[in-house]
């Protein structure tokens, strides 16, 4: 490493530091993962080490920042898609999700013990 590198990212996961990477020299950015190797050999020690530098040269910090950035807005997008309602996984007429260990809707009050009863329609 003749030039300066800096930091622009930690990762506490060496998964996400390695996706960094590869997006960062997609873009032709050379990147270096300070503690990758100590974290692969046991992943206990990412915060005693201070978890997973992403490093590249001073010169393309900025660029570098914006690849960043754009991983993290295709994630959040990813996660904040709807999840599809399977119909037999659906609470009546709320359409809110129905985990198996409830019995009653936390949105509407719908029940099995009154499973012929209505959701309240004031709740949805």
């Amino acid at each position: 490493m003749d030039k300066p590198y800096v930091t622009i990212e930690q990762f506490d996961n060496i998964l996400h530091a390695e996706l960094a990477q590869i997006r960062l020299e997609e873009a032709g950015i050379p990147v270096y993962l300070h503690n990758r190797n100590i974290v692969w050999a046991d992943p206990l020690l990412s915060n005693a080490v201070g978890n997973i530098k992403v490093q590249v040269p001073a010169e393309d910090r900025d660029r570098a920042v914006e690849v960043i950035a754009s991983i993290r807005e295709k994630i959040v997008a990813m996660f904040n898609q709807p999840k599809p309602i399977e119909e037999d996984d659906a609470y009546l007429n709320c359409g809110e999700s129905m985990p198996e260990d409830l019995d009653t809707c936390g949105h509407c009050g719908w029940s099995y013990a009154d499973d012929d009863a209505a959701p309240n329609p004031e709740s949805i």
